[in-house]
């Protein structure tokens, strides 16, 4: 079995990019909260 050498990488973009939108929806929740 060959590993393509992007596998890793493309699964370490993917989480980051899930990461970021996790950030950024807590960090506008937060922000909408306590502008009230």
């Amino acid at each position: 079995m060959k590993r393509c050498p992007y596998c890793g990488r493309q699964l370490i973009a993917e989480w980051n990019w899930l990461i970021w939108m996790y950030v950024v929806v807590i960090a506008g929740a937060s922000y909408y909260l306590f502008r009230q």
